[in-house]
């Protein structure tokens, strides 16, 4: 039998793309997404990131375990954080990461807002080759 729209598989909450060391980065498709994304499918030691005081999506850098972060995997992750806020026409934006298991949901929050503990931050610049050889690895059709 044919399927239907409705019986379509609904698309994920966020967009994949592969880091310099392989692993997996998601960048949220919106407010609502970016909350399902950090809640339901991202894991305690995976690594979230979003531009400082700047409207964004949630980026989540996949690792296994407690593996050590690979450090230009940080910056592919920041880098995509920057172009999916606000703050993506700053010369210079500022990048808080930590991991997820120290953001939360404060009740009756909006979709999107969270409260974040442990965090780290530091300043990344536009990378232009950076983000091709990220988008040439987007994984199309989720």
């Amino acid at each position: 039998p044919a399927t239907t729209q409705r019986q379509k598989k609904a698309p994920l909450p966020y967009r994949t793309f592969k880091a310099h060391d392989g692993s997996e980065i998601w960048v949220g498709r919106g407010a609502k997404h970016n909350d399902a994304m950090t809640f339901r499918h991202a894991r305690g030691h995976d690594i979230w990131l979003h531009a400082r005081d700047a409207a964004g999506a949630h980026v989540i850098l996949r690792r296994s375990s407690n593996s050590e972060v690979h450090p230009e995997a940080l910056i592919d992750a920041a880098v995509l954080a920057k172009l999916h806020s606000k703050a993506k026409e700053e010369a210079i934006a500022d990048i808080m990461w930590t991991e997820r298991k120290h953001v939360r949901k404060s009740k009756g929050a909006p979709q999107g807002q969270v409260s974040v503990a442990k965090s780290k931050h530091f300043a990344v610049r536009d990378d232009p080759e950076r983000l091709r050889r990220l988008y040439s690895t987007e994984a199309i059709g989720e």
